[in-house]
């Protein structure tokens, strides 16, 4: 058979054997399967035109074009191979963008938690202390008619102004009971439940 100068080419490059890429360089192994496919391409269209000066050129013929279907398929399943080890890279890459996001995602709800529990806390405080205040102010305005002899006050209140007194003093501890009613349905309201975490990926 007459091998022309494109066959005696693509046959050189072969002879070296594929050059594998390294696994992290999928665009030069990429590069290296198409410049094999198109020697393999080239040296086929050589000997097609080689056939034609033989006797039997049918039998030639057949025998390139199996030779360039056994060097296309093995061609195509090194691409897949390639094809299937970038998907599973992207893949895992991906899962673990999604774990590093749901970890965020997992403190910031703690921090939330915590801030709220904290609020919480200072408005417990705070009510706490108004009502100890409250509890003062009355217990100060009763105690020195407790605690005064009779007639060591000067003259006593008549009747009416002891009944203004005392009314007075009610609606204080009325407006007391009142205003901490309010903060502990108002911190009541304020509680709200800890935002769950996001559930684990499949």
């Amino acid at each position: 058979m007459k091998v022309l100068w494109p066959t005696l080419v693509a046959l050189a490059m072969l002879a070296g054997g594929p050059l594998r890429a390294e696994s992290g360089d999928a665009g030069r192994e990429r590069q290296r399967i198409r410049a094999e496919r198109e020697a393999a391409e080239a040296r086929f269209a050589a000997e097609q035109q080689a056939c034609g000066a033989r006797f039997a050129v049918n039998d030639c013929i057949d025998a390139a074009r199996k030779q360039r279907r056994d060097t296309l398929g093995d061609l195509r399943r090194q691409e897949l191979s390639l094809n299937e080890a970038e998907r599973k890279r992207r893949a895992a890459e991906r899962l673990r963008e999604i774990e590093e996001s749901a970890g965020q995602d997992a403190i910031s709800a703690e921090r939330r938690a915590a801030a709220q529990a904290d609020q919480r806390q200072r408005e417990a405080r705070a009510a706490d202390k108004a009502a100890k205040r409250d509890a003062k102010l009355e217990s100060a305005a009763a105690a020195p008619r407790a605690r005064a002899p009779q007639g060591a006050l000067g003259p006593q209140p008549s009747a009416s102004e002891a009944a203004a007194n005392r009314r007075e003093h009610e609606a204080r501890v009325a407006e007391a009971q009142e205003r901490k009613k309010r903060l502990e349905a108002r911190r009541a309201s304020r509680a709200k439940p800890a935002a769950s975490a996001l559930p684990a990926p499949p």
